[in-house]
């Protein structure tokens, strides 16, 4: 009788074990908290430092997993260069999407070591960022680039990486042919008129210029080491205006006091890149920003009622009233908004008799419909 029921007992304790094994999820992996993934991660193992090099692995290997889910949540109808924008972006910040993260085994092969992780990506949160860089994207319009770096081979790297990023730029055997012209010459004088003209010419919307500094770190056993100082900054062409200007520097080591500088250069630039691919639309989008606009033809009552409209318009703050004469106006507007989204505004005030003709860059040109 004893066995029976210990038999009974044993089958049931068995049983709800299986419920509740089958019914519950690992804490890493469930539905609420995202996707978990198993990826490879690798890193040199410099000097035998294997905690340094498993810490490296992890690193790859957090990139790797986020890389993986992003992959799903962008539409089959993204552009792929949007697609690598959107990616490069998001692996920028791998760190703050992975909830959870376990070491599943590790080993090192040939000076490389090993990880394998798992992952557990937060979907949600990644979809947001997805949904607000799609955004950024649309109302950005990839603004038209052109680079002028005072070290040739430098402005082409950044070049080609912002094309392959989804920039549209200037072709860099031209930029390269202005920077040996008068005109190129006072880039670095830092001339914004004459920036403006440069870069305007080659329609080009956004101007980004670049000067360069070097620094002798030092020598030891014969390997020289350097630091390269790269400061870049971006100029709204047909404004002057700076959108965002940034230092960066690295170190980089050599047999040549050139070698160790030419590799910290590369390694600032590889900064520079990754700085502007996520930096450059976001703060055309988020930044406020001045707007010009002009309008010819105008009555003076429609001059102030379009001043009127526009100081009653949300995210616009400042409306300045430049310049009226002969029916010609010119206003400066300090907004938040794009030059595309105001015109779409402007352009539902029909007791205004305007019509818009041109919108370029920051300008948005206004004529009186006759």
């Amino acid at each position: 009788m004893y066995n029976k029921r210990f038999h009974l007992l044993s089958i049931i304790l068995f049983i709800t074990l299986l419920i509740v094994c089958y019914s519950s999820k690992p804490a890493y992996a469930t539905d609420e908290e995202g996707v978990t993934v198993d990826v490879e991660g690798i890193s040199p193992l410099v000097n035998g430092d294997k905690i340094q090099a498993e810490q490296m692995a992890i690193v790859d290997a957090s990139r790797k997993a986020v890389e993986q889910v992003v992959g799903t949540l962008v539409a089959s109808q993204t552009d792929v260069k949007d697609f690598q924008l959107i990616q490069d972006t998001i692996k920028t910040r791998a760190s703050g999407y992975v909830s959870h993260q376990e070491v599943l085994n590790r080993w090192e092969d040939k000076g490389i070591y090993h990880v394998i992780l798992r992952a557990t990506v937060k979907r949600n949160a990644l979809r947001q960022s997805v949904d607000e860089l799609k955004l950024t994207l649309i109302k950005a319009g990839k603004p038209r680039l052109m680079i002028l770096i005072s070290d040739p081979d430098i402005a082409s790297k950044i070049t080609e990486n912002m094309k392959d990023a989804g920039f549209p730029v200037v072709d860099p055997g031209r930029a390269r042919q202005l920077q040996k012209s008068a005109m190129g010459a006072k880039v670095f004088d830092e001339d914004q008129q004459n920036l403006s003209k440069l870069a305007m010419s080659l329609q080009a919307e956004i101007l980004i210029v670049g000067d360069i500094r070097r620094e002798f770190v030092g020598e030891i056993q014969g390997v020289h080491a350097d630091r390269a100082y790269l400061t870049l900054k971006a100029i709204q062409a047909d404004t002057g205006q700076t959108l965002v200007s940034q230092t960066f520097n690295a170190r980089g080591a050599g047999l040549t006091d050139d070698v160790a500088f030419q590799k910290a250069l590369d390694n600032a630039s590889d900064q520079a890149v990754d700085f502007f691919k996520e930096q450059l639309g976001k703060h055309l989008v988020d930044s406020e920003r001045s707007l010009q606009i002009t309008a010819d033809g105008i009555t003076y009552s429609d001059l102030q009622q379009l001043q009127h409209r526009l100081k009653a318009t949300p995210n616009v703050d400042n409306v300045f009233l430049r310049n009226f004469n002969n029916g010609n106006a010119q206003l400066d507007i300090d907004t938040g908004l794009l030059p595309d989204q105001l015109a779409d505004l402007i352009s539902g005030w029909k007791e205004l008799n305007m019509e818009i003709i041109n919108i370029s860059g920051s300008k948005i040109i206004l004529r009186h419909k006759g």
